[in-house]
Formats: C-alpha cells, sequence, structure tokens
C-alpha cells in the first residue's frame, strides 16, 4: 500500500505552454526593443514570436507590431506585407487598416493609402489620427492624380448604373483625365479655395462614392474640359432635372441651391464652348449663367461668366432672354433650353459605317501631330464626300517592324452604296485619300497599302438602342436605370494633349504637379545646388528611359534592364553622338540612339545595383558643351531639348534649369558678372538711402514750417497731425466714378 504522505512527482511540461511561454517573453522582449526605436531587434524579434505562435491566438497584433517596426525602419514593403495579412486575418480591426496606410504612404502610394484609412474610418468613424492622415495623403496627391481619381469614380458610377453612358460624344481616357485636369486648374484659379477639389475628393472617398446628380455634373464639367461640348449639355442637364427633383422632395429641407447653380455652370460651358467653335451658343450660355447668379448669387466666377458670355449680345437679345427666363414659374428649364440641334437620328431602318485601319511606315507617335490628324480627316471628308462630323480619328498603335496603324471610323448612316463606295476607294488608293504628297512630303511617312484593312460594319442595333434609351426612366440616387449602348462620337475638335509623348516624374516615377504655364514660357534658374528643388525627369511613354540634366552632364535611367541581371552582363557602348545599353552574351538592346548632341566619352559612366529608380541601370553622360563655350554668356545654350534626336522635344518652362554645375570657364565669367551687378546693386542701394534721407527732412522741414504758420496766423499752437486733419487735402482726380457695369457685361 502507498504511503499516503510520500511526496507525488511533479506533471511533465506541456511542450505548448513551454512555447507559449517562449513567445510570451519574446514578445516582450520585442515590445521592449521598438519602445527604444531598435527596430531590426524588434522586427527580428517579432518573427521568433510569429514562428513560435504559428496557428495560435494573438498573430494579428504580431503582425500588427511588426508592420510598425518596419514602417519605422523605413521598410515599407515589408512593412505593407505584415499589414496586409493583417487585415486578412481580421478584417474588422481597423488597427490592420491603420498599418495598411502607413505602409502605403511610405511607399508613396497616396491613392491606395486614402482607401485604407477609408476602411478604417468605416470601422471606428471616431478614430481623429485616421481622418488627418486621410486628408495628408490627399494632399499629397498631385492635381492630375486627383483628376485621375475622379475619371475612376465616374466609371465606376457608369459600371453600376448610377449614371447613364455617355451618348452624343465621348473620347480616350487620358482625354478625359486631361480635361478633369484643366476643370479643376480653372476651378482653383477662379476661387479663393485653392485646394477645393481636394476637400471634395476627400469628401467623396469618407463617402465610398457620391449621388447621381453630383456624377451627372462632375462628368459634365470634365467632359467641357475635354472638348465634349454637346456632351457636357447633356450631362449638366440631367443633373438638373435630379436636382430639380430633390428639391422638391425635401420641401426646402435643405438647400441645394449651390449644387443647382453648379450644374446650370456647366451647362453653360458646354454651349459656351471656345471661340470660333461650331456649337458655341452664347445666348445659351447666358441664359443659364443667368440661372446660376440668381442661384448663387455671391459667386464671383458666376458673374464674371456671365459677364464675359453677354456682353457680345445685343440689348434686344438680352431683354427677350430675360423674359423668356424670369416668365417661368420656377427656376426652370425653358424648352428651347432641352433642345439639342445636331443630335436627330436619321430616318433610315439602318445604319452603317466604315471602319479603316491604315499602316504608316517609319513613323512613330511623334510624327502624328494633332494638325496632321485634322488634315487627314478634312481629306477624308472631301475624298469620300461625307460631312466632318461623320470621320472620326479612332487611335494608333506602334506595329513592331512595320510602323504605327492609324484607325479611321467614317459614319455613312443609312447610304449603304455611299459606304460601299468609301470602301473600295480607300482599298484602291488609301494614301492619295488621306492626303496624298502634298500631306506626307518632307515627314518620311508613308502608307502600307498592301496593310490596308476596310470593312464595312451594320451598327443598326447601337443606333437604335439610343431611341429606346431615350424612353427609359430617368437616372436614380438609386441607379435604376438601362444602360445606354449608343455609340457616341469624337468631339468636332481634337484636345491637344501636352504629355502625350513623355510626362514629368521623381526619380522613382511618381508624378510631380504640373507647373502652371505662362505666354513667356520662364522657368527659374538655380545657380547654386542647395538652394535646387526636387529633381523633375522626363520619362519617355514608351518606357525605354527616364532622363534628367544639369548644364554640364545627363543622367538617364534605363528602364528596361532586368533587375536580376548582374553587371558583367551588360554592356554599354559611349560614342560622342551615340549611346547604347545591352546585355553582353544574348546581344538585347535596352537603350539605344543617336544622342540630340555631343558628348565627352571618355568622361561618361554607369552604376548598376539592380534596384529601381536611380537604383537601377544609371548612365551618367558628360557634356561636350561647344554651344555653350561659344556663348558663355548664353547659359540656357547648354541645355538639351530632347535626350535622343528620335524624341520629342520636352518644352522649355516644363521644370527649373540646374546651372549649378557650369563649366569652369563659364562659371569663371558668370561669377565676374555677378561681382558687377552686385556692386551695382550696393551703390544704387546706397543712392536711394540718400533720396530717402533727403525726403524725410524735407518732410520735416515741411511739418514744422506749417506749425509755425499756424501759430503766426492764430496764436495757438497745433500739431501737424491736427492741421491735417482739419483741413484735408482735394484729390483733383476725384469725381464721379462710372457706374458699374450690369451683371450681362454692358
Amino acid at each position: 500500500m502507498a504511503d499516503p504522505v510520500a511526496r507525488k512527482r511533479p506533471p511533465r511540461a506541456d511542450e505548448s505552454s513551454l512555447k507559449a511561454l517562449k513567445a510570451g517573453y519574446v514578445k516582450q522582449k520585442a515590445d521592449e526593443a521598438l519602445r527604444k526605436g531598435n527596430y531590426r531587434d524588434a522586427w527580428t524579434k517579432y518573427t521568433e514570436c510569429l514562428e513560435l505562435s504559428a496557428g495560435r491566438e494573438g498573430r494579428d497584433k504580431l503582425l500588427s507590431n511588426r508592420s510598425m517596426a518596419y514602417c519605422k525602419a523605413r521598410r515599407f514593403d515589408e512593412a505593407l506585407r505584415d499589414a496586409e495579412e493583417c487585415a486578412r486575418i481580421v478584417p474588422r480591426w481597423e488597427k490592420g487598416w491603420w498599418r495598411m496606410g502607413q505602409a502605403l504612404f511610405g511607399l508613396k502610394r497616396y491613392d491606395e493609402a486614402i482607401d485604407a484609412y477609408k476602411k478604417c474610418l468605416d470601422i471606428d468613424p471616431q478614430n481623429k489620427e485616421a481622418e488627418k492622415c486621410l486628408w495628408d495623403a490627399v494632399l499629397h496627391l498631385t492635381t492630375e492624380q486627383v483628376a485621375e481619381g475622379i475619371v475612376r469614380m465616374i466609371e465606376r458610377s457608369q459600371e453600376e448604373k448610377k449614371i447613364k453612358m455617355p451618348t452624343v460624344e465621348d473620347v480616350t481616357v487620358p482625354e478625359k483625365v486631361e480635361g478633369m485636369f484643366k476643370h479643376i486648374k480653372s476651378m482653383s484659379r477662379d476661387t479663393a479655395d485653392r485646394k477645393r477639389y481636394f476637400h471634395k475628393y476627400r469628401d467623396w472617398k469618407k463617402a465610398g462614392g457620391w449621388k447621381a446628380s453630383t456624377g451627372y455634373t462632375e462628368r459634365g464639367a470634365m467632359y467641357a474640359g475635354a472638348k465634349c461640348y454637346l456632351q457636357a449639355r447633356e450631362d449638366g442637364m440631367a443633373a438638373v432635372k435630379l436636382l430639380k427633383k430633390e428639391k422638391e422632395s425635401l420641401h426646402q429641407g435643405r438647400d441645394v441651391d449651390e449644387e443647382l447653380a453648379y450644374a446650370f455652370s456647366v451647362v453653360g460651358e458646354g454651349y459656351a464652348a471656345e471661340d470660333e467653335h461650331p456649337d458655341r451658343d452664347l445666348r445659351e450660355a447666358t441664359k443659364a449663367y443667368t440661372m446660376a447668379v440668381d442661384l448663387c448669387p455671391s459667386c464671383e466666377r458666376y458673374k464674371s461668366r456671365l459677364q464675359e458670355y453677354g456682353r457680345p449680345l445685343t440689348d434686344a437679345q438680352i431683354t427677350d432672354l430675360l423674359r423668356e427666363v424670369y416668365n417661368l414659374s420656377s427656376v426652370d428649364l425653358p424648352p428651347s433650353f432641352l433642345e439639342e440641334s445636331g443630335n436627330v437620328q436619321g430616318t433610315s431602318s439602318r445604319k452603317f459605317c466604315v471602319r479603316a485601319s491604315v499602316v504608316f511606315t517609319a513613323s512613330s507617335p511623334a510624327h502624328v501631330t494633332a494638325r496632321m490628324r485634322t488634315g487627314m480627316l478634312s481629306k477624308l471628308t472631301e475624298s469620300l464626300h461625307v460631312s466632318r462630323a461623320d470621320v472620326i480619328f479612332d487611335g494608333m498603335k506602334v506595329v513592331p517592324r512595320k510602323g504605327l496603324r492609324v484607325h479611321f471610323t467614317i459614319n455613312v448612316h443609312g447610304d449603304v452604296l455611299l459606304g460601299n463606295e468609301a470602301k473600295q476607294q480607300m482599298e484602291r488608293d488609301a494614301y492619295s485619300c488621306l492626303g496624298g504628297a502634298a500631306m506626307f512630303d518632307g515627314t518620311g511617312v508613308g502608307v502600307d497599302q498592301d496593310c490596308v484593312q476596310v470593312e464595312l460594319v451594320d451598327i443598326t442595333p447601337l443606333a437604335e438602342s439610343k431611341q429606346d434609351t431615350e424612353s427609359a426612366e430617368d437616372a436614380t440616387e438609386d441607379g435604376e436605370m438601362e444602360r445606354s449602348m449608343v455609340v457616341p462620337s469624337r468631339p468636332k475638335l481634337d484636345l491637344e494633349m501636352p504629355y502625350k509623348l513623355y510626362k514629368l516624374v521623381t526619380n522613382d516615377g511618381r508624378p510631380v504637379e504640373r507647373k502652371d504655364k505662362h505666354a513667356f514660357q520662364m522657368s527659374r534658374v538655380y545657380y547654386n545646388s542647395s538652394e535646387k528643388p526636387e529633381e523633375v525627369w522626363a520619362e519617355i511613354c514608351d518606357g525605354s528611359c527616364r532622363w534628367r540634366q544639369s548644364s554640364s552632364e545627363v543622367k538617364v535611367i534605363a528602364l528596361k534592364v532586368p533587375q536580376d541581371l548582374s553587371p558583367k552582363d551588360l554592356h554599354v557602348e559611349f560614342m560622342t553622338r551615340y549611346l547604347q545599353v545591352k546585355h553582353k552574351h544574348t546581344g538585347e538592346v535596352y537603350l539605344e540612339g543617336e544622342l540630340e548632341r555631343g558628348v565627352v566619352p571618355q568622361d561618361c559612366f554607369w552604376t548598376y545595383l539592380g534596384g529601381d529608380g536611380e537604383d537601377g541601370m544609371v548612365v551618367f553622360l558628360r557634356k561636350m558643351n561647344l554651344e555653350l563655350l561659344q556663348k558663355y554668356w548664353e547659359h540656357s545654350t547648354s541645355w538639351w531639348p530632347r535626350l535622343f534626336s528620335h524624341h520629342s522635344t520636352i518644352e522649355w518652362d516644363d521644370y527649373e534649369k540646374d546651372y549649378s554645375d557650369l563649366p569652369e570657364v563659364v562659371a569663371m565669367h558668370h561669377r565676374k558678372a555677378e561681382a558687377i551687378q552686385d556692386a551695382d546693386r550696393k551703390q544704387e542701394q546706397l543712392e536711394n538711402k540718400k533720396i530717402e534721407s533727403r525726403k524725410e527732412r524735407n518732410e520735416l522741414r515741411k511739418r514744422t514750417r506749417q506749425e509755425r504758420l499756424n501759430v503766426l496766423r492764430t496764436g495757438l499752437f497745433k500739431s501737424w497731425v491736427q492741421l491735417e486733419r482739419e483741413n484735408p487735402r482735394v484729390d483733383p482726380l476725384s469725381g464721379a466714378r462710372p457706374s458699374d457695369v450690369d451683371k450681362f457685361g454692358h
């Protein structure tokens, strides 16, 4: 029988309990390292803790803490991976989305960071820190990025059927972004709040979208900026209808007059178009802005537009316009305001178009300018006997080893005979139809007739669906509407895209804020390297390279070099006017071209670190600067208009000029000139001080004399201040001022 007093053997420790104890101890050490700023030890110990805690609760918090340690150490890629895993494990924990926003912000992916902070706010609406960081991310966006974000919201609203698809005119996505960018810049110039659209974008992001009327208004403003004036009118009027219904349903419970005035202004811009545009109608534009001013009389922008568009009208036209507007029982659109000309469907039962695809040999997108496109469209109009509005430029695409394929669409409506005739004519001689020798001589561009593809297409179902759409219900805020299947046409005038062949970015490819252009193409010059702002690079849109320059050096990042190469596999050839980067063994060329100007080959070099941006393949070219040495006083002669001769020209005022490394002989002359100018400025300052001192003495004598004269005349002493107040000076030029012009500019 066992002894009851005998001591029992202690139970064997469970292995999982030991792991849990060790994990807790390691986590304490990791937390302590994180507090002390020892981030490497922190993430190392958090990693060890995660290995010990595999499959256990609390993994999300460990990932969140390790993400924070990575963020503090500026290792944002690793921080983002941990934050994404944390949000996947516990999607309803706001801290995971917060960490994701921090990592994305560090990676300068600001629009994605905004979405992460928004999800954090969805879970915890009272999180002030997340709201502050969301606004900070919005402020880090460029105006063009805000425009891109709004265009994406418009397209999402169309996909979700909140708003109808465009039915009259449409353009490509880059043109939409450019149109919205122009509108945002115009609004920032016309209003005191320069960040108005940034505030609106933040609010839309936080709300997860917008109502249908806002979608129509913003799309109309976008199309007005992209020269789709007919579509802008239609969208503006759709917004007006929805806002009127909202106003009636609320019974004045909430004032929507500002939104309604903004919608009327969009309609006005659609009618105002631009000078000499075929769709320009100043009478209807004035009518729309009259309604906008009545709804929002404090807006100076609406008043100035009303004066601008109303000034060319006669008094009789304005009287008739006012009678038409103010005879209405409420702020409404008059019947003629809703009638669109040029948008009437034909009576033919079938609709046809000719689609042509032409290959231009020895051509690049840089050759097909807006002027050439306009010329080709005009020549097609004459050759095929169709109206200018029926000929559409549908885009272009580079075809390897062939040239540039350009697409055209010619609408022939119900005339199938005309369509067949146009098809045969293009198949016979597309070169002559597009302008022939008069158009292409001297450009180096030819037409490969064997590659011409032309077809006659029946688009009857697409055309008929527009009539069905007109009888459909209006768009509602809940999106209960039918998607239009109408194929909109191109606008009558193309929008000139300023950055079609290159874009301005930082060294890591992030877009930079565009400068406001001036008529004189002025740009700032820096002679001191410590004063230079962030470097701006020009990235060629074919993805080949990114480059920048100073007065003596050109720095080129070859973007097509793979990151997994060894420097030993690269071969770089420098010549006076030639540069080539290729694979030493396979012969694959990553960058090649004839340089715009000469370089000094023996002073050129390259680096390759296997990363992105300046950590990748970077070539440094030393400029020869023969032009600058001939005219040492004209420092602008050192500036290259392009990197390679086949590239497009970089606009002079796109970014500041870096003259901090001028050649020594030129810098010496510059320092001498600056010293002479400094001496002249100092002498001028001394002269100005003497003049000011003389003026002060004269003024003092004048005041003293004025006081003495008053004592002699009256026997009383009064200071010159009292005398000036009692006998104010009369301005001889002051008089009746002309009355202000009326609100129509008359």
